[in-house]
């Protein structure tokens, strides 16, 4: 095998030359084929992380590399406070640096501080974030691999962000292609990056199809929708308050926006208010928020546990640890489990706390709620994502919940979790799309 170092000092000949830059261009295929088969075993292995096992210790895991990087920039931070004191001469009188020490060795040692501090103090903005470390805590407009993908390849740093992205954007692309494929392996989606064309062709083709309508936006567009049409109804079945004739000059679907004025006689009604046709609609879907046309009852009890439990803040930086002087993020929890009379109750606690509200709910149906599989626990991001479908009180109206205690997996083969929460949206499966129903482990 030919290297390219062999050739240094020589006159190549144009043959040799082609050689070389036939070895660059395999190295640089069999990296890419290395890249899709990483993307292919991260892949499979955020599938098992959805799993209670596997699911528990990788949130161990995650709560790890995110110590990591709090632990490490707060000692930059730290550093580069005391770095500013010393700059400005503002640190305490009695610190080490101010005293005057006859040891030649201490001397030096002190010396040798003194210029790190100096060399600190003068970094730029940009160096400064060069030397800070990354969680994998997610923000709202985070990818859903961005955690997985930093941990497997320890991308902690300010460099490692476009990888990040890449990385992520592959694997949503082979989510899109895969996530309803029993027996999937990592010939089959190595395969499928070939076919495309490259990992790097993958990522294009993802990247435009971000650009394009995304399904979360499909599907939030037909919720709006099935909004607006619901509350046409409730607006329209309501007895009016009042009765009154004038012309108007801007109605949508045979509604109107009036401006009044209140009096000690009551409304005072000043005339028509400017406005557009989507004002309309929307003022018409939140006049529809006001009535409660749910009939689901699990639904129904999620709704005002969640409600009443944002009182129990989540993702708090609190002080713990084993010292109880690390800094680590407190995390909302939600326990199924039996009251002392035998009976289900929801708790809704947090963890990682010395103390902190706990809030029991018990519903007047007790076969919303079972219990039959023992006590269990939801936490971290999958209760998160629960949360924020059942948060909006409108979109709750086409939602049914219920706790399936024999939860399946896509290929129909038993889930590990004991329980699942299973959710159903009306409007979603009459548009007939696939994400009607979700399921939390």
């Amino acid at each position: 095998m030919k290297k390219g170092n062999d050739t240094i000092g020589k006159k190549l000949t144009r043959s040799e030359v082609e050689d070389l830059v036939e070895i660059a261009r395999n190295c640089h295929n069999r990296s890419r084929d290395a890249g899709a088969e990483a993307v292919a075993q991260t892949y499979l292995l955020s599938l098992h992380t959805t799993r209670s096992d596997c699911k528990m210790w990788f949130d161990a895991e995650i709560e790890k590399f995110n110590l990591i990087a709090d632990t490490h920039n707060k000692d930059l931070n730290e550093k580069q406070e005391r770095a500013k004191k010393f700059a400005e001469g503002k640190l305490v009188k009695n610190d080490h640096l101010n005293t005057e020490v006859s040891d030649e060795g201490l001397a030096k040692v002190y010396e040798e501080e003194r210029e790190s501090l100096r060399v600190i103090h003068a970094r730029t903005s940009g160096e400064r974030a060069a030397f800070k470390l990354f969680s994998a805590n997610m923000r709202d407009d985070s990818s859903p691999y961005m955690p997985i993908v930093r941990y497997v390849f320890n991308f902690n740093k300010l460099v490692h962000g476009a990888m990040v992205s890449r990385y992520c954007l592959v694997l949503e692309w082979v989510h899109s292609k895969f996530k309803d494929t029993p027996n999937l392996d990592v010939e089959m989606i190595k395969d499928a990056i070939a076919a495309a064309g490259s990992f790097d062709a993958v990522v294009e083709i993802q990247r435009e199809a971000g650009k394009t309508t995304s399904e979360a936006q499909k599907d939030a567009e037909i919720i709006r929708k099935a909004i607006a049409e619901e509350a046409k109804g409730i607006a329209l079945g309501k007895t009016p308050v009042a009765t009154i004739e004038m012309q108007t000059e801007k109605t949508k679907d045979g509604f109107v926006l009036l401006l009044g004025r209140v009096s000690d006689f009551g409304i005072a009604v000043l005339g028509e208010a400017e406005t557009t046709e989507n004002e309309i609609e929307n003022a018409v879907s939140k006049f529809g928020k006001k009535v409660d046309v749910g009939d689901d009852r699990s639904m129904e009890f999620m709704g005002r546990v969640i409600d009443i439990a944002n009182v129990i803040k989540d993702k708090q930086e609190i002080m713990g640890g084993a010292d109880g002087k690390q800094k680590i993020s407190s995390d909302r929890m939600f326990s199924l489990r039996a009251d002392n009379d035998g009976s289900p109750h929801l708790v809704v606690s947090v963890n990682h706390a010395d103390s902190g509200p706990v809030f029991y709910a018990k519903p007047k149906d007790l076969d919303i709620l079972n219990i039959d599989k023992g006590p269990c626990v939801m936490f971290g991001s999958v209760r998160r994502r629960m949360e924020k479908e059942l948060d909006d009180t409108i979109r709750r109206r086409f939602l049914t919940l219920k706790v399936n205690t024999n939860p399946k997996q896509v290929d129909g083969s038993p889930a590990t979790s004991l329980i699942s929460w299973d959710l159903h949206n009306r409007a979603l499966a009459k548009a007939q799309r696939t994400t009607a129903d979700q399921r939390f482990y």
